[in-house]
């Protein structure tokens, strides 16, 4: 009724009611992607690789072929039935490792595109890639997305009081 929408705009209410979707339909990929996330080369060896995994906090990587394009994701996972064996270690590279296949999500992707692919799939980590050149330029993680998120709703909320 428009008296309510009166009421609501004259009291100072309207637009405080922001949700999660809101933010979710606002927000682009690479506004919340992790940025900065050295891929993995197809022709490193479990060692680097290893290496990567535990000097750094991150659950995955991108891998790149010698032309800088998205081969696939290595995750902890895909490392846990090799780590036994080391004698594997020494003629293993990630490409031996990468699943046959993997999404990916462009970075002017709305944010809502992506949390349906990685539910869908039942991802917690989704590479982005450039548009044109499918060149990885960041990385989802579950986690951090819904922090970023829960940042986003307590800007907003701090915004408008």
């Amino acid at each position: 009724p428009a008296m309510v929408k009166w009421a609501v705009h004259k009291t100072g209410e309207a637009g405080r009611n922001i949700t999660r979707e809101d933010i979710l339909q606002k927000l682009t990929v690479d506004q919340v992607m992790i940025k900065n996330i050295q891929p993995i080369r197809n022709t490193d060896s479990v060692n680097d690789i290893l290496e990567r995994f535990v000097n750094n906090e991150h659950i995955g990587y991108p891998v790149v072929d010698t032309n800088e394009k998205l081969r696939g994701v290595l995750t902890l996972s895909n490392l846990k039935d090799i780590l036994t064996d080391s004698d594997c270690w020494k003629w293993l590279v990630a490409e031996d490792m990468l699943e046959g296949s993997y999404e990916k999500i462009p970075a002017k992707s709305k944010l809502m595109e992506a949390i349906k692919v990685m539910e869908v799939k039942g991802l917690n980590l989704l590479p982005v890639v450039s548009g044109d050149t499918n060149a990885p330029v960041g990385m989802l993680e579950t986690y951090h997305l819904e922090n970023a998120i829960q940042q986003e709703l307590i800007t907003f909320q701090q915004n408008i009081n």
